[in-house]
């Protein structure tokens, strides 16, 4: 009988451990479903590798002809740096960007130069257009997108030069488009400012950002432009919630003052109501003049008895 109960059980446990048919069919229709989806994985890589084989074929092909790709079309390589310097505003000296924009414009080259920069606000500027820093060094630069014969004077290099104590500056760099007068050359001798004509300005674009991506120089200067319109609307409704709390606060000190003259009246007028009668009597005085001689009979009355 025990020898029947231990081949049962060790039989339940055999079976227990086979799996079962339905089980079978199923891992295997998953391992195929997942076996299908690799495949088509693999298909799609192959092609996309394929695609960028003959990409880099086509750009190879292309670079061993003596072109460069540029704006999505291959243009002859000695054609480049012209392109280049006309998508940037040098072929037509900025005249495409505005002189707001020329502003920002001029902040991203002393960034690509090391210098950090900020653009000021058009009022209260003090004829500085972007605060630039570089270690220890302020300095004020004033940007001036002229036509070529818009000569800069020297007046406009003393006001500069005037501004710099207002941002503790340690020098000064006037940029134009244009070029300046012998009397603002001579102003900017023995002085602490350099003087950024047509010709420098121009040199150093070319230095610093016509190789750099020129849609993106263009999309930063939106955006930075974006950053400052945005910081001065923050500002803008500080103010507005400043003078707003500010107006709050007169009414309500307006409105105490109100209230405490309205209580002085009321306590005045009591003061002139007689206690006995209720009738009209002098602010000095403790009852009317009635009250007064009636308190004074009725004493003298009084005393008789």
């Amino acid at each position: 009988m025990g020898n029947y109960f231990e081949t049962k059980k060790i039989k339940n446990e055999i079976l227990h451990l086979i799996p079962n048919k339905e089980n079978i069919h199923k891992d295997i229709k998953k391992l195929q479903i997942q076996l299908n989806e690799t495949d088509e994985e693999i298909r799609i890589l192959s092609k996309e590798i394929a695609d960028i084989v003959v990409a880099i074929s086509l750009i190879q092909t292309q670079k061993n002809k003596g072109f460069e790709l540029f704006d999505n079309n291959w243009v002859p390589i000695e054609d480049l740096q012209k392109l280049r310097e006309i998508k940037i505003g040098l072929a037509k000296n900025f005249e495409n960007i505005s002189p707001f924009d020329f502003e920002y414009f001029v902040a991203m080259l002393l960034r690509e130069m090391g210098y950090t920069t900020e653009v000021t606000k058009k009022t209260g500027d003090y004829g500085i257009d972007i605060i630039a820093k570089k270690g220890k060094q302020i300095v004020a630069v004033q940007c001036k997108r002229h036509n070529e014969k818009n000569l800069i004077g020297n007046v406009l290099i003393q006001q500069l030069l005037g501004s710099m104590h207002f941002i503790n500056a340690s020098h000064c760099i006037f940029i134009t488009t244009s070029h300046f007068t012998k009397n603002a050359i001579t102003q900017s001798q023995n002085s602490p400012i350099e003087l950024w004509d047509k010709d420098t300005f121009h040199n150093l674009v070319r230095k610093y950002l016509l190789n750099c991506n020129i849609d993106q120089i263009f999309d930063a200067i939106q955006k930075d432009k974006q950053r400052q319109k945005e910081q001065i609307e923050h500002e803008k409704n500080a103010i507005i919630e400043k003078k707003a709390e500010k107006k709050l606060l007169l009414e309500k000190r307006k409105q105490e003052k109100t209230a405490k003259r309205e209580i002085k009246k009321l306590n005045d007028d009591a003061k002139k109501i007689c206690p006995r009668c209720g009738g009209k009597k002098w602010k000095s005085r403790k009852y009317c003049s009635k009250c007064k001689q009636e308190i004074k009979s009725e004493r003298r009355y009084d005393n008789c008895w």
